[in-house]
């Protein structure tokens, strides 16, 4: 009887255990969906988005997918904090904190973005996004050849403005003044393949706009990254953001080197 007992035991545990395994998503087959999702075939993603969620109901990377898919900011924003609470960690934990970062700082919440960023350097120091500057240039003589220019990259989510009742908690704050000689960088997208981030770069010169491409590289993370420098100002490098959104469908982030 006690045998009977142990022998259940055990499949009950090879069951869950199974189960486990089977609602995750492997990283490879997120980090591919997101390359679809930057060169402009989100709607792909999103036709099988809720089969990938049925499947793999509780994984973080899928979850993150449907985040990256959401269209209104402020419920993106609540999508990726519930990754960083809910699977604290996940690989995916860090980027939907940077997410989040990025959200409250672009709508002028820059308090709130101190706090997630800071947030982001104590819970996740090897993040990519703390320790992974964008430092290493990919050689020209290692790129891909150039390949036909592609359609705009898919919008990331939208960052509108926050709701009323948000906006009353905290209003929009000055940013407190760089310093001088300080240079800016807009990051128009991080691939997990060279090639998908050189699309990139081929559809910006298509539009007179020189991208570079440089990694990003933390344990064995490793994100191609696509970025136009040479900004003197965040007010020039803000005004690039928003043509790139409204005209060509690219969602970006300031960088300051």
């Amino acid at each position: 009887m006690k045998q009977t007992f142990v022998t259940i035991a055990l499949a009950a545990l090879f069951v869950l255990s199974s189960a486990r395994i089977l609602a995750q998503m492997p990283e490879e087959e997120v980090r591919k969906r997101l390359d679809f999702i930057y060169s402009g075939q989100a709607d792909r993603v999103r036709t099988e988005l809720p089969e990938l969620l049925q499947k793999h109901k509780n994984d973080a990377g899928a979850r993150y997918l449907e985040a990256l898919l959401t269209s209104d900011g402020s419920q993106a924003v609540r999508k990726y904090q519930a990754i960083v609470d809910q699977s604290p960690k996940s690989i995916w934990a860090d980027d939907a904190l940077y997410k989040v970062y990025q959200y409250y700082y672009s709508i002028g919440l820059y308090k709130t973005a101190d706090v997630k960023m800071d947030e982001l350097k104590k819970n996740y120091p090897n993040s990519i996004y703390v320790v992974g500057a964008i430092d290493t240039p990919v050689k020209e003589s290692e790129q891909p050849a150039p390949a036909p220019a592609t359609t705009p990259a898919a919008v990331l989510p939208a960052q509108k403005a926050v709701e009323k009742t948000e906006q009353k908690k905290e209003a929009p704050e000055s940013q407190p003044a760089p310093a001088q000689n300080t240079k800016y960088a807009v990051q128009t997208g991080a691939f997990s393949t060279q090639q998908s981030a050189q699309k990139q770069i081929d559809f910006l010169a298509g539009i007179d706009l020189k991208g570079v491409l440089s990694t990003k590289q933390s344990g064995d993370k490793k994100l191609f990254v696509v970025t136009i420098e040479g900004f003197v100002s965040e007010k020039e490098a803000r005004t690039a953001i928003a043509d790139l959104q409204t005209k060509h469908n690219i969602a970006s982030i300031i960088i300051i080197r």
